[in-house]
This record gives structure tokens, sequence and C-alpha cells, in this order.
């Protein structure tokens, strides 16, 4: 009778433990990877049911929204909780290992050989300023353009100066890698700032996303023709872009 109490009262620690463990972690969590001169902003939320973890990850600079968790693991370790989760289907597999001492998750950040120090807490991170960024009214028009190429639709933005043309025009287009038509990295759109300065100053600007390889057609297959290809664009693309934004601004 007695080890049967004694078991019990092991059992019952345990699942306050687990419990303890589960309450302290659910919910949301905001933070930084603090990667030298450049700490990257982020956003996790966790969930349990029974004992299956689920969450989900955003990194506003990098406009990563809703990126899944993987391999997530909560143990209780003697006074501490420890927390490791992964991001999934991400190259480098880009992992969170730390501990939840006094409501802060702490720890390191591994992604490939690169590690660095992170910290996530209930606190609101706030958004980052850019006050270079263009604010309305805008003393030109905008105009949301879309082109198509058989089943591929690219859409773009074309800024026009006030008054009668004809105006220089200026076509924007990022190079390798997904990027949106304004180029947006770590909060900053390059792009939109360039095209407001030079359409204030009577020049029209298109500017593009970065998806030029849905364009072409690779003929060898090989590693080196994609690298072009991510590089370019298709000339018959571009002269067409280039007559449309001519007709609109002549």
């Amino acid at each position: 009778m007695q080890n049967k109490i004694i078991l019990i009262v092991i059992v019952l620690a345990v699942a306050i433990s687990v419990s303890y463990a589960e309450n302290s972690v659910t919910g949301h969590w905001e933070g930084h990877i603090e990667i030298p001169g450049q700490p990257l902003a982020v956003k996790v939320d966790l969930a349990v049911k029974d004992t299956d973890w689920s969450g989900a990850i955003d990194i506003p600079a990098q406009g990563a929204k809703g990126l899944p968790l993987s391999d997530i693991r909560v143990e209780k370790d003697g006074a501490e909780v420890r927390v490791k989760l992964s991001i999934r289907g991400v190259p480098g597999n880009p992992t969170f290992d730390g501990q939840l001492p006094e409501g802060v998750i702490s720890g390191t950040f591994s992604q490939g050989v690169a590690k660095f120090g992170f910290r996530l807490s209930r606190e609101v991170v706030p958004d980052p300023v850019r006050p270079q960024e263009p604010k309305p009214p805008f003393p030109y028009q905008i105009e949301e353009v879309v082109f198509e190429n058989g089943p591929v639709t690219l859409a773009g933005t074309l800024t026009i100066p006030p008054g009668d043309g004809p105006f220089p025009a200026v076509l924007l287009i990022s190079g390798s890698g997904l990027q949106d038509r304004d180029e947006t990295v770590f909060g900053h759109k390059p792009f939109w700032v360039l095209a407001d300065h030079l359409t204030r100053a009577g020049v029209a600007v298109h500017r593009l996303p970065g998806h030029n390889h849905l364009f072409q057609r690779a003929k060898t297959g090989l590693v080196n023709e994609y690298a072009a290809i991510e590089e370019t664009i298709s000339p018959e693309v571009l002269n067409l872009i280039r007559d449309w934004v001519l007709s609109v601004t002549q």
C-alpha cells in the first residue's frame, strides 16, 4: 500500500511538472536573434494539444509570416524549462535551443554553421522605424499594371509625374532571389524610395518583383545556366514592358 502511494505521488509530481512547462511556454512570444549589428526581430506562436506541439514564426524584416515550426520540444530540466524548435523547410535547419527562466526564453539560434544568441519574451517588439519610406499624399499618379506571359502573370507598379509627357522612364528589376516590387529587405524598401525620388524629379518609374526566371526557359538544365537566368530577364518581355511604359509616358 505504501509503495502505491509513493508511486501515485511521483506520477502526480511528473504531471504537474509537465503541465507547468506547457503552460509556461504556450502562447505568443516576441524578441530578437542577436545578429551582430543587425538584430533580427521574430514573433513566435506555440500551442500544444495533448502532447503534440505546433507553432509558427514571423520574421517581419524578411517578409516571412506564418512559417511552420517543427521538432518542438518542451522539457522540464530541474528548475528550468528547456525549449527547442526548428523552422520547417528552411535551408540550414534554423533551430532555437534555449531555457525559460523567469518568463524569458533565451539561448542559442543556429543555422548551418552560424550561431547567435536569441531572446524571446511576452513583450511586444515595436516595428522598425523607416523615416525614409515615402508617405502620402503623393504628387504623382500611381498605377498597378499586369503583364502576362503564357500561364505566368506578373504585376508591377508604375509612377508617373504630373503634367504632360513625354517623360524619361526607368525600369527597376531586382536581381536574384524572390523579392517584391519594392525590393524589401530587413524592413527597408529601396525601390519604393528610388521610385518616389525619381518620379518627384520628373521621371516615370516602373518597378517589378524579382521573378525574372519565370519568363525564361532553361535549355541545358545546368546550375550555371539557372544562375544566369535568375540574374536576367527575357529580352522579349523586357521589350514588351519598355514599349508599354513608353506608350503611357509619351
